[in-house]
């Protein structure tokens, strides 16, 4: 998998640099720093008034377009502005990082002598030049990186007991070919969060599912949730929706942890009876305590965040009297909802004007995807809907053992029936793949009636139940056409292959569309 991500990292660069090179740029200004701000640093451009030095250098800033302007500047000489406050800090930190290390190893090979073009490094930090080639290289390693580890996340959550390992494993490996050629393949190969951000997701759901595979009280099991805890705090600090990867970790508690931690309590009832009613209630309770550390490790990030634009702009009142939103509580000083309200208009609605109607159009694929997900789904529930099994009510139903067994086989029993009744998105209705759509479709919710809707595109293209969704769709149309042929019967006429024709159109086009509007400054998503 990692070759196809990596091809197709190289292939967006190639196509990006050649149509930076070729189209002129639809408004220079999107290549301008923000300028000196609290820091008292100056700009990028004046501090490297010749950059960029060599064709190379050139053409590496020309990708620097967009938000990437701010990250890169974030890298240089941290927050100074309130709006750069919509940034948060993992990308230019990592950046910064990279590009540091990377001088000082060129420095080193080099014998200490400044030679090479555009990496020289000045009193302010390193060049603009190495700043945007280590964002570059930090964005499409990334990418590569977490479509590997989409794979192997796919290939335990899709591995239910409904379906064969081979299967699973197929439709694992197509998703995340998908994930590699995604439509917002620019902003992954682009000094963006998105690369960065669905690495550290992925990784983290992947240790939640590996937790799961053993009992929770093992060692390997508390590494793996320890492990995600801290994947999901990286990922918060790349991106604010990274909170929303609580929900899958709550999931994790609420629907694995939580009731083998009350079994064990239930066992300790039966067999031993001297113990206190509290003391065996010690696996629930130790169980509930880690799971509350590990929401306070992943949300640590957001509060910090604040709290540093709080002491910034608020506790220290810079330039005078502090500004309205210190006084705000929301449900307290929130600089990123100030900014994200004041500077990019962005709140419940607001986004609902004739004006935006070629930006919800540009959106429409990826929300006609998830409205398509969202009735599939409800389609199977509703026909698999345990029916009333009434007149069985006995002493042995009321332990809770025995009604979570009951459940179990109930749920297993409606998956089976839904398989044998044609129904080919049984799939969603697994227990493991459910926190998954559920966070998809938060997702969509709040970018249709929230965000800036164009930005759908790239918002979704970090969640993992979108691909697994069009992969498996995509399977079981081809076996459709399969059972045509071998029948000499084609039902669906011209309708043969239609999910796939149209995945697989909607994902180029956008690529292409992308590696030329993105560089040349076009509006885009």
């Amino acid at each position: 998998m990692w070759r196809i991500a990596a091809i197709s990292r190289v292939a967006m660069l190639l196509l990006m640099l050649t149509f930076d090179a070729l189209v002129d740029d639809y408004d220079t200004s999107g290549r301008l720093s923000p300028g000196a701000g609290v820091s008292g640093k100056p700009s990028i451009d004046a501090a490297h008034p010749k950059s960029p030095s060599s064709p190379l250098c050139a053409a590496v800033e020309g990708l620097v377009t967009w938000d990437a302007v701010y990250f890169l500047r974030i890298s240089e000489a941290g927050y100074e502005h309130e709006q750069t406050h919509a940034f948060f800090p993992l990308l230019p930190a990592v950046t910064r990082g990279v590009a540091s290390a990377s001088s000082a190893l060129a420095g080193a090979v080099a014998g200490g002598s400044e030679k090479g073009s555009g990496n020289e490094k000045s009193e302010s930090g390193p060049s603009r030049c190495a700043l945007a080639a280590s964002a570059l290289a930090v964005s499409n390693s990334a990418h590569v990186a977490a479509a590997v580890v989409l794979q192997k996340l796919g290939a335990i959550v899709l591995a239910n007991d409904d379906i064969d390992g081979n299967a699973a494993r197929d439709a694992a490996r197509s998703a995340a070919a998908l994930f590699a050629l995604n439509p917002a393949s620019a902003f992954h190969s682009a000094p963006y969060t998105e690369s960065i951000f669905a690495l550290l997701s992925f990784a983290g759901f992947y240790f939640l599912e590996r937790a799961s595979l053993s009992s929770y009280k093992t060692m390997s099991s508390t590494r793996n949730r320890n492990g995600a805890a801290l994947c999901f705090a990286l990922a918060c600090a790349a991106r604010s929706n990274g909170a929303l990867n609580g929900l899958v970790l709550a999931h994790d508690f609420f629907a694995r942890v939580a009731p083998a931690a009350r079994a064990e309590a239930r066992r300790r009832r039966r067999t031993k009876r001297l113990v206190s009613g509290v003391l065996a209630l010690g696996p629930l309770l130790a169980a509930t305590v880690a799971f509350a550390a590990r929401c306070v490790v992943t949300l640590a990030p957001l509060f910090a965040v604040q709290l540093y634009g709080y002491r910034t702009y608020c506790a220290r009142a810079l330039g005078g009297d502090p500004p309205a939103w210190c006084s705000r509580w929301r449900p307290f000083p929130n600089v990123y909802a100030h900014v994200q309200s004041h500077y990019w208009n962005v709140g419940f609605l607001r986004y609902y004007e004739l004006k935006q109607i070629p930006n919800f159009l540009l959106a429409a694929p990826a929300l006609a995807v998830s409205a398509s997900a969202g009735l599939c789904w409800w389609n199977t529930f509703a026909r698999t809907e345990p029916r009333n099994q009434g007149g069985k009510g006995s002493d042995d139903e009321a332990e809770a053992d025995g009604a979570d067994a009951n459940r179990t086989q109930t749920r297993s029993r409606s998956r089976r029936r839904s398989r044998e009744e044609g129904s080919e998105h049984a799939w969603m209705l697994s227990p493991r793949v459910r926190p998954y759509l559920f966070k998809w479709a938060v997702m969509s919710v709040v970018a249709l009636l929230v965000m800036h809707v164009q930005v759908t595109t790239r918002f979704l293209s970090v969640t993992p139940g979108i691909y697994w969704f069009l992969a498996k769709r995509g399977f079981a149309e081809a076996e459709r056409e399969a059972a045509g042929e071998r029948k000499r019967t084609f039902p669906s006429g011209k309708r043969r292959g239609v999910w796939r024709r149209a995945a697989t159109l909607y994902s180029i086009s956008f690529f292409m569309l992308g590696a030329l509007l993105f560089p040349t400054f076009y509006p885009w998503t």
